[in-house]
């Protein structure tokens, strides 16, 4: 069975974002692709695993786990650039 794509906006609002669907194959498939066994065993025992993923333009922070209808991930996606010091309201100096 297919899942819908969601997203959550910068409001907090959470929302389909694509009409394309994932399949629990294809997340299986990631999962298999980016970690050791014994990570993607760790998640089918109802644990969390958190690990990087990047492609050619972005990075991500990964975080997979057991849900009542199977692996679920939720990815954030990084700023190449970290913020200043303004942005965060820290002290300049």
């Amino acid at each position: 069975e297919n899942k819908p794509i969601f997203a959550r906006m910068p409001s907090g609002q959470i929302k389909q974002i694509s009409k394309q669907t994932i399949s629990k194959d294809d997340i299986r498939q990631f999962l298999q692709d980016q970690l050791q066994p014994y990570k993607l065993e760790k998640i089918l025992n109802w644990e969390e695993v958190d690990f990087a993923y990047a492609t050619k333009n972005s990075r991500f922070r990964v975080n997979a786990y057991l849900w009542l209808d199977g692996i679920s991930l939720a990815l954030r996606k990084i700023n190449s650039e970290p913020p200043s010091f303004e942005e965060i309201g820290l002290p300049t100096h």
